[in-house]
């Protein structure tokens, strides 16, 4: 791309309604392009390929007039379309409850989403309409999971944005039957019964990306909650260098992931990344030279290059089952989606004890509080010291927002607490458009990797030393804590300390 073409960030920008007209809506979607402003003959236009002279061209004769681009982001540019030409309010003034639900009608197990179509309806808005416009906003906006919640008199619908939930709309009561219908009808699950808990998935279709759709509902005091998780297989496309480990985090890494045999744990609450991680190792180790099975509750994402099996309660085939049948299934490398109880503790080192290098999630406060977690599901220490060859203990905190960071001071005691400077610079995000107004945007993860290959740090295990002596020996041996890998992201101005006493302990 030429260093002449201007970039532009949209949010930042006032641009007249009249200028909008100028580009039908149907092309502004079909080529993600915005007309910014008007010079005599010559329309500005925001587009992520400004060397298109096709573009262009066709721009020129739909309008009339000159077209010179500018470059701005496609996240930028379709989140524009939506706030520019979307009018979400005044769509979702205009929705109509059918009269019966004989009227919904269930799309194919793809749904597709034409939201050219949306944004430029004329006719009153059905509610099917409405669930593509939320799923719409939500890939759009990188929202994670979307809440559909009774309440006492109104419907609410929430988003969960880099973690935390927002409210997004709120409706009268009276849309909340014909809208749990239609996602029912959509996910295969059964209009007919509501006091039990349910669970379904679809795919819905954006031009030429898929997104898989899981649905879980549970019947509350004011009717039934549905949970939406958006899978996008995008956001698994990562590299371990994107998620922001440390490259002495990431040195560490790649050693350990050519190991032959071993046990590497990937810990933390839920949502802290563990599965995204996980799967950013096991693209390091796409060889066509190795046999890669998994087993997980349930597949989320598929991995082109792994055996993925899933577990199925209804034929009592669990964690436990899999992992044994993995024994004869000559494996290489082996991942757990995650090991709950003692019989799969046991099969999973069975599996790293025949020569394969297994990959698992666990629950545990950190990496060294880990030793006591396997220990309490019947490991012995000293099989633990022979078998465990890492624990990767992770939290993920919010990005500050690029587009408005502000300087600011932050509190004193917290800077204290991460051993900070007071006096020297920190920032902030002081919310915009480009981040719903949260200061946040997109997440990082903070960590600490305990690496159990000194002879001093497995004779503390098989010993059971007490925890701060066992972690004074580990930062010898060049632990770095997750407090410590913190602190340095906030020296750097990715995020703020206000954000990590959110997630960790200070």
């Amino acid at each position: 791309m030429s260093q002449d073409v201007e970039h532009i960030i949209i949010s930042n920008i006032s641009i007249e309604p009249m200028i909008l007209d100028l580009i039908p809506i149907r092309l502004v979607e079909k080529y993600e392009v915005v007309p910014i402003r008007k010079e005599d003959r010559t329309l500005v236009v925001a587009t992520n390929t400004p060397e298109n002279l096709e573009l262009k061209d066709r721009l020129q004769q739909e309008t009339n007039l000159l077209i010179k681009f500018v470059y701005a982001e496609s996240e930028d540019i379709r989140r524009a379309i939506i706030n520019l030409f979307g009018k979400l309010d005044d769509i979702f003034a205009r929705i109509t409850l059918p009269k019966s639900t004989n009227q919904i009608k269930k799309k194919t197990f793809i749904r597709e989403i034409d939201i050219t179509m949306l944004l430029s309806l004329k006719e009153v808005p059905t509610i099917p309409q409405l669930l593509d416009i939320i799923l719409y906003y939500g890939v759009t906006f990188n929202v994670s999971d979307i809440h559909i919640e009774p309440t006492r008199d109104q419907l609410q619908i929430r988003i969960r944005l880099d973690g935390v939930l927002h409210t997004f709309r709120v409706f009268p009561s009276s849309f909340h039957k014909p809208l749990v219908t239609v996602i029912k009808i959509q996910s295969n699950m059964d209009i007919t019964e509501s006091r039990l808990p349910q669970d379904g998935h679809f795919e819905i279709r954006l031009k030429d990306k898929v997104v898989g759709v899981r649905v879980a509902s549970v019947n509350t005091i004011y009717g039934e909650k549905i949970t939406i998780r958006l899978l996008d297989r995008e956001v698994l496309r990562v590299s371990l260098t994107e998620l922001g480990f440390s490259k002495t985090t990431l040195y560490e890494l790649n050693k350990l992931i050519n190991l032959s045999t071993g046990m590497i744990l990937v810990t933390g609450p839920t949502g802290s990344g563990k599965t995204t991680s996980l799967y950013a190792l096991l693209e390091e180790l796409k060889d066509s030279s190795k046999n890669i099975l998994s087993v997980e509750e349930p597949v989320e994402y598929r991995l082109d290059h792994v055996n993925q099996v899933e577990t199925n309660p209804g034929i009592n085939l669990d964690f436990e089952k899999i992992c044994r049948a993995f024994l004869r299934q000559d494996p290489d490398v082996v991942l757990i989606g995650e090991i709950r109880d003692e019989k799969t503790v046991k099969v999973a080192v069975q599996n790293a004890l025949v020569g394969a290098l297994l990959f698992a999630t666990l629950h545990s406060n950190d990496a060294i509080r880990t030793l006591d977690r396997l220990e309490n599901l019947g490991l012995p220490p000293y099989l633990i010291a022979s078998t465990l060859s890492a624990v990767l203990a992770q939290r993920l905190i919010r990005r500050n927002c690029p587009y408005c960071q502000v300087k600011y001071k932050p509190s004193p005691i917290l800077l204290e607490r991460l051993k900070l400077s007071q006096d020297a610079e920190y920032v902030k995000g002081s919310g915009c458009s480009n981040c719903l107004f949260t200061g946040f945007k997109g997440r990082i993860c903070i960590s600490e990797l305990l690496i159990l290959d000194s002879v001093k740090i497995q004779k503390a295990i098989e010993q059971k030393l007490p925890y701060t002596e066992f972690k004074d020996i580990a930062i010898k041996s060049g632990f770095t804590t997750i407090q410590e890998d913190a602190a340095l992201k906030i020296k750097e101005g990715i995020s703020t300390v206000e954000e990590v006493s959110r997630v960790i302990t200070l």
